[in-house]
């Protein structure tokens, strides 16, 4: 066969490769895209489960207390008792 010089206008401008194909960068957007969609849904489940939870022990428990005892000094009684536990449980991790 026969060579050929390689002139000014055979090589204008090569093109690098892409660092990354194709399929690598889709899966790359499909991974960012399923990652910030269980970030957002983490979030969620923590608002709501802050939610029930504080609704519950700051409101719904003393009433149901004082709904079956009929005492305010039950209900009190129970408060304490909670704020207690929490004060003793938060103690120890600072």
């Amino acid at each position: 066969g026969t060579t050929r010089a390689r002139t000014g206008a055979d090589c204008t401008q090569e093109s690098t490769p892409d660092p990354l194909p194709p399929l690598r960068r889709s899966n790359e957007s499909s991974l960012a895209a399923m990652l910030e969609h269980n970030i957002v849904t983490h979030w969620l489940v923590k608002v709501f489960s802050g939610t029930a939870n504080s609704a519950w022990h700051g409101t719904v428990l003393v009433t149901f207390i004082f709904a079956l005892s009929g005492s305010n000094a039950a209900a009190g009684v129970a408060e304490a008792a909670q704020n207690t536990a929490a004060l003793a449980a938060s103690l120890p991790l600072g």
